[in-house]
């Protein structure tokens, strides 16, 4: 049960720090990158990140087919 949660814990925190990690690529980008290439860079960046998202859907809350498509979220989940 202990290495469970540090297994959790672990893949939690490896999941923030790369977030963050996304997050100040994407900010010296749009500082330091000509302005004709900024969207390249900031669409190459997000593309990495969902891909990042994909890897760690627990992290959202999310369930997952077989197909690996993330699932609508149940109605009676959803805010009303």
């Amino acid at each position: 049960m202990n290495a469970l949660v540090v297994l959790v814990i672990g893949a939690t925190s490896a999941y923030v720090l790369l977030m963050a990690v996304f997050g100040y690529l994407a900010r010296h980008a749009q500082r330091n990158a000509p302005p004709e290439k900024q969207v390249e860079v900031l669409d190459a960046i997000a593309r990495l990140a969902a891909q990042l998202f994909r890897l760690f859907p627990f992290a959202l809350g999310q369930r997952r087919h077989r197909s690996g498509e993330i699932a609508a979220p149940s109605p009676e989940k959803q805010p009303r």
